[in-house]
């Protein structure tokens, strides 16, 4: 029985001798996110409107209270209970956007979070938890260069991890806190609420409007606007990997290579591939600061020391063209 699988506290657990007297203070220990969503109480597959309020028990922030958009997220993990979520606030629903400073307590900042969003993520830990490496099936095959067998060893925080020494390094990131979940007054479990690096997270952070940047989810979906698609400017970025100096003038160098530093680090020999799970955006036109690049589900990551992840092409191929561009003896 999961947590999401029932609507109240199994009183087993409630009145047991050791953990019913830590229940309290657990619950106490994070802010809690109350969705209402206007539904039958299901996580919604398209996009409908719900309340959402920030509460802190302890009273050490004010939290907010909004009106927005509730839709599910992800590919793979729409199948588990405990679901992803997106959510976004417009102007049909009464806000065009949340003003308050979910990140001012963040403990990595390395930029300075913003207080203005027009959306926020809540995510469940999809993989890295008990609906998939929380069982020692899982992954199911051995996988990796050289292929190993490895067992399920859920913990819940590889990709805020990821994301926090991504801040850690200096770059630009994903900020993001724990909460706990409550839907329609139900306890849906600690959850992830974060940013999403997107046009709009873009046009916040970096000179501009979000119609001035385009973003892209692994080289294949992305933002599209008056002014054109990313698919174009994407096809402008490769075309650029000829020459060094032609691709400096569309990528942040320094960036891309803290990024792959990082994801090499991370070991996700899994389902880290040149068209998946990764995100970068970046302004429409060139010489702008240049494209940056975003952990994006390192779920199945941090397993094995041994893991060899420099064999794959990520992003779309274009570190390893980029290398192809060095002469001898340039260092990386």
């Amino acid at each position: 029985d999961g947590i999401v699988g029932q609507t109240n506290l199994h009183a087993s657990i409630r009145n047991n001798a050791t953990y019913g007297p830590l229940l309290d203070d657990a619950l106490l220990a994070l802010p809690a996110v109350s969705l209402v969503i206007n539904n039958s109480g299901e996580l919604p597959f398209s996009e409908t409107e719900s309340s959402v309020e920030l509460i802190d028990p302890q009273g050490g922030e004010a939290g907010f209270t909004i009106p927005g958009g509730v839709i599910r997220s992800g590919t793979s993990s729409l199948s588990f209970a405990k679901g992803s979520m997106s959510v976004r606030f417009r102007g049909e629903y009464g806000a065009t956007k949340l003003e308050y400073p979910v990140y001012a307590r963040h403990p990595h900042d390395a930029l300075g979070a913003v207080t203005t969003f027009q959306e926020l993520r809540l995510r469940s830990g999809s993989h890295d938890t008990h609906s998939w490496l929380g069982t020692s099936e899982n992954p199911p095959v051995p996988y990796g260069n050289p292929p190993v067998t490895r067992s399920g060893d859920a913990q819940f925080v590889r990709n805020i991890w990821q994301e926090d020494v991504h801040l850690m390094m200096g770059q630009p990131g994903m900020h993001g806190r724990m909460v706990q979940l409550f839907v329609n007054g139900n306890y849906y479990g600690i959850y992830h609420l974060l940013e999403h690096p997107d046009d709009d997270y873009m046009g916040t952070y970096f000179p501009g409007t979000s119609e001035d940047y385009h973003y892209t989810g692994g080289g294949t979906t992305g933002s599209v606007h008056d002014t054109g698609s990313w698919s174009t400017v994407w096809a402008r970025i490769k075309a650029s990997l000829i020459n060094y100096t032609q691709a400096r003038r569309w990528i942040d160098m320094t960036n891309l290579a803290d990024y792959m530093v990082l994801s090499f680090y991370a070991g996700n020999d899994w389902d880290w591939t040149a068209l998946h799970n990764w995100g970068a955006a970046g302004h429409r036109l060139p010489d702008q600061g240049g494209w940056k690049f975003f952990p994006q589900d390192v779920d199945i990551s941090l397993q094995d020391v041994n893991a060899d992840c420099t064999d794959q092409t990520v992003p779309d191929g274009i570190f390893n063209a980029l290398l192809a561009t060095l002469n001898p003896g340039d260092e990386v």
